[in-house]
């Protein structure tokens, strides 16, 4: 039986009258993070209000170090009797919510552990079953394009898996008991058929789907025949579409192609490199033209990843026109090293850190602390320009070829 409590979180509206942008601190009576976003978009029905995203969704009781008069005001407003309690409404200066179709939304969970005692056995942890398996009301677009709610198919859940995260490759997935297809061809898919992205329809009722979402920090990190989550496999997927239509429509995207034509294979299964890109394109202005990356990708319905200790949603309020994928060299040679490299880009000038994090990871200067002292120098030019020369150097000395074509091509083609 879940237990009711005080959940928080940050919420991003957008006022239906006027466009303008708002944000509000939140505490709802929860169960989960599905029962969490009901109650808040109960209480803005009749508001004039749209929810654009939800951020920082956790329960009360894994906040630390919260000890505002505003936070602890709402959580003790909270209980079964007053379900949603709001703080006022902010202006919401960061982002651009007319034009933003790429939204992020996160949430706290806990993978499943041995479940000792437990039966029946759960498969999904409960924050993430209603994201992944619950069915929500079709929307007034999905009425219309199936020509009526009765048509409206059930939606699915797929994910995208990795068989190079798994010990044993494709033998691992033949016995799962689930529909499932690489999503390679020819012989590709023959002779990388253990490191190749598969698609799957996944059920709730499944136990390879209770192997995904399981942890068990006492077992050694290579048993995948037993649990998964730390692995980080791939990615999850919510569509109304058959599984066929689903998996034509992201094959094309195994191999796309950069401003100057030339082919890649594109690892966009990867949970790390999806939600790094998601992050930094939702929030930072200058970068919103890449937003087209997931209008292409995700289509319709959404994308569900996992991470360590927390889920998080990517959904699209635009529509697909056919957009295709271009991978933009310079936002790739940045991204991945700042990825790898895990530097807060908020704590520099961005236009700084963009060109400055790739060239420093040509040099081989890759450690976070000798890459942030590097970053602080941008305010002295006479240091900046001694680091440059020394900078310079290394990479002569190195004959290497340019990053923004070594990284680029390591994240495409699979290298990393």
């Amino acid at each position: 039986m879940s237990l009711f409590e005080p959940w928080i979180g940050n919420g991003i509206f957008r006022n239906d009258k006027t466009g303008v942008a708002y944000q509000s601190l939140i505490a709802v009576w929860s169960d989960g993070y599905a029962t969490y976003r009901s109650g808040i978009e109960a209480e803005i029905l009749y508001r004039d209000l749209t929810l654009v995203r939800l951020e920082n969704v956790s329960p009360v009781r894994e906040c630390q170090n919260q000890t505002s008069p505003h936070f602890s005001a709402l959580v003790q407003a909270v209980h079964s009797g007053n379900p949603v309690e709001m703080g006022s409404l902010e202006p919401f200066t960061n982002t651009d919510t007319q034009q933003n179709y790429l939204t992020v939304e996160e949430f706290s969970v806990a993978p499943l552990d041995r479940q000792s005692g437990v039966w029946p056995m759960k498969n999904v942890p409960d924050a993430l079953y209603d994201p992944l398996f619950g069915q929500p009301a079709p929307t007034e677009a999905e009425i219309a394009h199936y020509g009526g709610v009765e048509y409206v198919p059930p939606m699915k859940t797929y994910a995208i898996l990795d068989a190079g995260k798994f010990q044993s490759g494709l033998s691992e997935f033949e016995d799962c008991g689930l529909p499932f297809r690489c999503l390679f061809k020819g012989d590709a898919a023959e002779e990388q058929k253990d490191v190749t992205p598969y698609l799957f329809e996944l059920s709730p009722d499944s136990s390879f789907v209770r192997r995904l979402f399981t942890h068990l920090p006492d077992m050694s990190e290579t048993m995948t025949t037993v649990h998964m989550w730390h692995r980080e496999p791939g990615i999850y997927l919510r569509s109304r579409a058959e599984f066929d239509d689903v998996w034509k429509h992201f094959r094309k995207f195994t191999k796309v192609q950069d401003e100057n034509g030339k082919w890649y294979y594109f690892r966009f299964w990867e949970p790390e490199m999806l939600y790094s890109a998601a992050k930094i394109i939702s929030e930072v202005p200058v970068l919103s033209k890449h937003r087209k990356l997931f209008s292409a990708l995700i289509s319709e319905g959404k994308i569900v990843l996992t991470n360590s200790d927390k889920a998080t949603i990517l959904t699209t309020n635009a529509q697909n026109d056919g957009f295709k994928i271009i991978l933009n060299r310079d936002f790739f040679s940045f991204l991945y090293p700042l990825v790898k490299s895990g530097i807060d880009y908020s704590a520099f000038d961005f236009e700084v850190i963009y060109s400055s994090l790739p060239k420093l990871w040509e040099a081989g200067i890759r450690k976070p602390h000798t890459i942030m002292a590097y970053l602080k120098l941008s305010n002295s030019r006479g240091l900046k320009v001694i680091a440059d020369k020394v900078i310079e150097g290394r990479n002569v000395r190195k004959k290497q070829k340019s990053l923004q074509l070594n990284i680029y091509q390591d994240w495409c083609d699979g290298t990393i």
